[in-house]
């Protein structure tokens, strides 16, 4: 059976609006057959141990940052490079393998990780939220850095999955297949429990144009 890696940063679970995103995806994934490995950080208000046991279903890779500041700065500068693609050939990585990539801007990871692509022929596919502009940067060398990854970097994939119709049309007219996938509610998750001081309301149609 094909398996599709999810590499992600987004707080899993419950993180935000993307870790939400990522939760429901991986079960849409699964619904259409596929095995999921997700490669993400982890939430820190829930323990790796409760995430696990939330997700029997999925194979959840934990990618943490070490302890040692020297080597943490080299892991955010390299967009925890060597974890990610180390995770990769360590779950033998093949050609029928797919790889969905969300939220890690990280040039030196992405030429790194197509350059595997070249290697082993697995297919590639960078998930965009939305186009931000400058305002909503804390700088603009952050903006421009952005703009430069989401249209120049992720071109080098094989699609793009987008929550709009305007961020897929974009990529389109670039020549680059895009599929739009908003984001999902699973009502599952929620369900409604009826309480014992709840009661049936019952409408009774009058006989006249109106309720009386």
């Amino acid at each position: 059976m094909s398996r599709v890696f999810i590499q992600a940063y987004c707080s899993y679970p419950h993180g935000g609006a993307l870790a939400n995103f990522i939760q429901n995806l991986t079960k849409a994934v699964l619904y259409l057959g596929y095995d999921v490995l997700l490669l993400t950080d982890i939430n820190k208000e829930y323990s790796f141990e409760d995430v696990i046991l939330a997700n029997s279903r999925i194979t959840v890779i934990p990618i943490v940052a070490s302890e040692d500041g020297e080597i943490s700065r080299r892991q955010k500068q390299t967009g925890f490079c060597d974890e990610r693609i180390g995770a990769l050939k360590r779950y033998n990585i093949c050609r029928e393998d797919r790889i969905m990539i969300f939220w890690l801007k990280n040039e030196y990871f992405l030429e790194k990780l197509f350059e595997l692509e070249r290697e082993i022929g697995f297919k590639s596919i960078c998930g965009v939220l939305e186009f931000y502009h400058v305002e909503d940067y804390a700088s603009e060398e952050k903006y421009k850095k952005d703009v430069h990854i989401e249209r120049e970097v992720y071109l080098g994939a094989d699609a793009v999955l987008a929550v709009s119709e305007y961020v897929c049309k974009y990529y389109m007219e670039k020549g680059m297949p895009a599929y739009c996938f908003p984001p999902m509610v699973d009502s599952s998750e929620y369900p409604i429990k009826r309480k014992e001081m709840d009661k049936y309301k019952v409408i009774i149609p009058s006989q006249n144009d109106y309720l009386k």
